[in-house]
């Protein structure tokens, strides 16, 4: 399985790390396998930030393409 974790803070990074490798252990052993978890140090993810006035000049576009329904803006 290959994915990003992304945090705020280093210390979400962390605890992110730890919930991630003691899920995915207790998952496998739990079925009687094992895992291995490799999570790159040297690569760090930023959050996903959606500059808000952007986000208001592509919402009509969003909108449009997706349906109103399907755009959900979440406040900062």
């Amino acid at each position: 399985m290959l994915g990003t974790l992304r945090s705020f803070t280093p210390a979400d990074e962390k605890l992110l790390i730890a919930r991630v490798t003691e899920i995915a252990t207790k998952t496998a052993e739990a079925q009687g396998a094992i895992a291995t978890v490799k999570i790159p140090y040297s690569n760090h993810y930023p959050v996903t930030y959606n500059d808000p006035g952007l986000t208001q000049k592509m919402l009509p576009s969003l909108q449009q393409t997706a349906g109103a329904a399907n755009v959900l803006l979440r406040p900062l």
